[in-house]
């Protein structure tokens, strides 16, 4: 299986190389109806892009929403629901930041006019 060797390759280089064989192998996983296996796989990209982006980024969220999924084929729907608590808490942070990120520009005009100058856009 060429996914299960790309990523056993890629292990332990440190540079993240792992993560795209790995995403592939946990979506085969899925499609080969394996939820026991596919649960373990998006457990562990999770934890691999928690280090990379942080443990509440909303980048977290497709990995986590698959392992939910894995969990409740596998009738551990309690757990499933812990892992959909954590989705839903990471939504309600990201908004509350998007809000808050909203406010602040509005409220200090020359900021957001040097971002858009310096995304090429004018003010």
């Amino acid at each position: 299986m060429y996914l299960l060797r790309a990523v056993k390759g890629a292990e332990g280089v440190g540079n993240g190389n792992e993560m795209i064989p790995l995403r592939g192998l946990c979506d085969l996983y899925d499609r080969g109806d394996k939820p026991d296996k596919g649960q373990a796989c998006w457990h562990r990209v999770t934890e691999l892009m928690a280090v990379q982006y942080g443990e509440n980024s909303p980048k977290l969220t497709e990995s986590l929403g698959s392992e939910a999924k894995a969990l409740r084929k596998l009738g551990r729907a309690d757990e499933a629901e812990k892992v959909e608590e954590r989705i839903a808490k990471i939504h309600q942070t990201s908004e509350s930041r998007s809000f808050l990120s909203s406010v602040f520009l509005k409220n200090q005009p020359h900021l957001s006019t040097r971002r858009g100058a310096q995304n090429g856009v004018s003010g």
